[in-house]
């Protein structure tokens, strides 16, 4: 594995991190700013994939 897969699986974890804080605190969150999350969620998921798939 080399240094871009290490890197590429650390920020998919992240990532799926950030999802999940999201979707556990979605009733605090504004809805401006839930819907620009999953944008860049959607937009890193082609990159980074992650556990989700996009729009999920």
């Amino acid at each position: 594995m080399g240094l871009f897969d290490k890197v590429k699986n650390k920020f998919a974890k992240a990532k799926d991190s950030t999802d999940d804080l999201v979707e556990a605190n979605s009733d605090k969150i504004p809805d401006d700013i839930e819907n620009k999350d999953d944008k860049v969620s959607d937009a890193a998921e082609k990159v980074i994939p992650g556990d989700d798939k996009p729009g999920e």
